[in-house]
């Protein structure tokens, strides 16, 4: 028999559904009556263009815009409804990773705290490619949890899906497969991932997604390079920036969280 859940655990569903209601309410609202940025206008103009990838972003989010103009017709409101909707798909994600590292009660936690933290919850207002890789983060993260105990090829095919997509979307998403190789590389468990035949797979269908993006930029003279590390980014050491972006950081991340995190790794098992 399923497990009776704790009045404690019960109360603590009932604030999660609560306030996520209403944080879904409040964000459906701006996502429908806040202005048009310029990132979102970029992306749909892309996408009146189709290719296989463009200067300065991969060819997903824009295609994205493509797709939904072509069903729905022009304007923000389906493109910002797509937003949302991946949005409020993220605590479900969030709770079914840490369903599987933890119990549910911690589980509605991480849900919450994906309800919660603006820096995740927010995206949902606007058409930005930062909802998709948040979301699809989580789902790589489980896959890769699952497979990591298992070994089974589907759950490694399903971690590098969901890392193909990432990359096909953006090229921020390489942030999570450096993320992933470090810890193949910085801890025991990690480094047992080499031998094993489902990591290499994972990788190769990963690459996939940024294979496209490879394809134009060796064409065209790698404009989005120039773009990301030359043109965007200002290489000098600034104490006041770097000052602010750390604060930024760990207010984005919260006190709680780098308690969290700390302790964790305090008590990590691999």
């Amino acid at each position: 028999p399923a497990p009776v859940a704790a009045p404690s655990d019960r109360l603590l569903l009932r604030g999660v559904v609560a306030l996520g209601l209403v944080v879904s309410l409040v964000k459906l609202w701006l996502a429908l009556t806040a202005p048009m940025i310029w990132e979102e206008a970029h992306f749909l103009a892309l996408g009146r263009h189709p290719a296989i990838a463009y200067a300065d972003v991969p060819a997903g989010w824009p295609l994205i815009a493509r797709l939904l103009e072509t069903l729905f017709g022009p304007g923000m409101t389906a493109p910002r409804l797509f937003g949302w909707l991946l949005s409020e798909a993220t605590p479900f994600a969030a709770y079914a990773l840490a369903r599987k590292i933890s119990d549910h009660r911690q589980a509605l936690w991480s849900a919450l705290a994906a309800i919660l933290v603006p820096a995740v919850s927010l995206m949902g207002t606007l058409f930005y490619p930062e909802i998709a890789l948040q979301l699809l983060l989580l789902l790589m993260l489980t896959a890769l949890v699952e497979a990591w105990r298992s070994d089974r090829l589907i759950w490694w095919a399903a971690t590098g899906a969901a890392g193909a997509l990432g990359l096909f979307i953006h090229y921020r998403f390489a942030l999570a497969g450096v993320g992933v190789l470090i810890f193949a590389a910085a801890t025991p468990g990690g480094r047992a991932l080499w031998r094993r035949q489902g990591f290499w797979v994972a990788g190769l269908i990963a690459a996939c997604g940024l294979a496209p993006s490879l394809v134009y930029n060796m064409k065209e003279g790698w404009p989005a390079l120039g773009y990301q590390l030359a043109s965007r980014p200002v290489w000098r050491f600034d104490l006041a920036l770097a000052g602010k972006f750390l604060a930024q950081q760990l207010a984005l991340a919260t006190p709680a969280a780098l308690i969290a995190m700390a302790g964790l790794w305090r008590r990590r098992l691999v």
